[in-house]
């Protein structure tokens, strides 16, 4: 499944069809995982699904956060990039932290579903919510 083109999944990812706006100065470019986030919850708002929650803070103590929750279902998101250039998920230090807070997620009743890039792109996650919300397990 590829991502959906529609205009509230340009408008999310600031995609225009039309002449290239001169970027005003002191703007940062949105990173790829709140690009991911908008299209996440453009696809969302066009099923009529719940948003869900974006960096959304899971446990009492520690500052964890994932990238994208439905509270209500207990179930993340985490997006992972650099995968073939190593980044931070790939190292030894960087996977270890990752599998402590999902055991800890875990604990508390969540479920994840990690996606790289390359999953992104291909649809992966767009299969995964249509299993999730048809309430179809695979």
């Amino acid at each position: 499944m590829k991502i959906p083109d529609t205009p509230a999944t340009r408008r999310a990812l600031g995609i225009d069809k039309g002449k290239r706006k001169a970027k005003p100065k002191g703007v940062k470019k949105p990173s790829d995982k709140s690009k991911k986030y908008a299209m996440l919850a453009a696809y969302c708002d066009a099923k009529g699904w719940e948003i869900p929650d974006d960096e959304f803070r899971f446990h009492p103590v520690r500052k964890w956060r994932f990238d994208a929750a439905f509270v209500e279902r207990r179930l993340a998101i985490e997006f992972h990039g650099g995968v073939w250039s190593g980044g931070r998920h790939t190292t030894g230090d960087g996977f270890s932290k990752d599998q402590e807070k999902w055991a800890n997620a875990a604990l508390l009743g969540w479920r994840i579903i990690p996606v790289t890039s390359g999953q992104f792109a291909a649809g992966a996650l767009w299969e995964y919510l249509e299993y999730e919300f048809a309430g179809v397990k695979k």
